[in-house]
């Protein structure tokens, strides 16, 4: 199970903090997919690489997301206080 891949940072930290900001980092990842056919971080098979950029509030690109790499860079924020509501992006 490798659903780390569109987890926020703050979900990888012991406790995890769960909030709807949470959620919305996720559905970034979700843009990255949908745009471009691959999983978050498809470029690295070692998951404790990719748990790496996670906590470092790296993502995948954005220009391979296309037109919903701007949702993507919205919603990928590493400061959950600084994502936009699903109400926002809606």
């Amino acid at each position: 199970n490798k659903t780390f891949r569109w987890a926020a940072p703050e979900l990888l930290e012991e406790p995890p903090v769960i909030t709807s900001a949470a959620d919305v980092w996720s559905f970034g990842m979700l843009c990255y997919e949908v745009a471009t056919g691959k999983i978050p971080f498809h470029a690295f098979s070692n998951d404790a690489k990719v748990i790496g950029e996670i906590q470092a509030g790296r993502t995948p690109s954005v220009a391979e997301a296309g037109e919903l790499g701007r949702i993507m860079t919205l919603c990928c924020v590493l400061d959950p206080k600084k994502r936009p509501s699903m109400l926002q992006l809606v």
